[in-house]
């Protein structure tokens, strides 16, 4: 893709990874910095010299790790709504089960988020359309 890139003049989109001696927390600023769902973790070959990826860190990953293994950190044990960066709690952007699509994904591009929770007449999430795996 490199190649196609540069022969077409055009500027390649910066890529974002890791190496595997870099700490947790180094992966998670620029995770957040990027905002990159999963990033490789990339390092060179021994015999070919090139940079390989050899993983990739996802958000999913980072949360069970924290999960499993972070139990003595005490802002994990406090309510959400204390720890007021965590979440939205004003202004919360939703839709009902007839608003068009184009218009969530409008309002998804406008403020900048990735998810619109579904919610009924009386403002309580739509529950009768949501299935046992969603």
């Amino acid at each position: 893709m490199y190649h196609i890139e540069k022969s077409l003049g055009v500027t390649p989109i910066e890529t974002v990874s890791i190496h595997p001696e870099r700490p947790l927390y180094e992966a998670c600023r620029r995770m957040l910095e990027a905002r990159a769902r999963r990033i490789p973790i990339v390092d060179i070959d021994d015999e070919t010299r090139r940079t390989t990826v050899v993983s990739v860190i996802t958000q999913y990953r980072l949360l069970k790790f924290v999960a499993v293994n972070v139990k003595e950190t005490q802002k994990l044990r406090k309510p959400l709504k204390e720890l007021m960066k965590v979440g939205t709690y004003d202004n919360l952007a939703t839709a009902y089960m007839d608003t068009p699509v184009m218009d969530v994904i409008h309002m998804l591009v406008k403020k900048s988020i990735s998810s619109v929770p579904i919610i009924d007449k009386q403002g309580k999430p739509d529950m009768a359309n949501v299935k046992p795996n969603d």
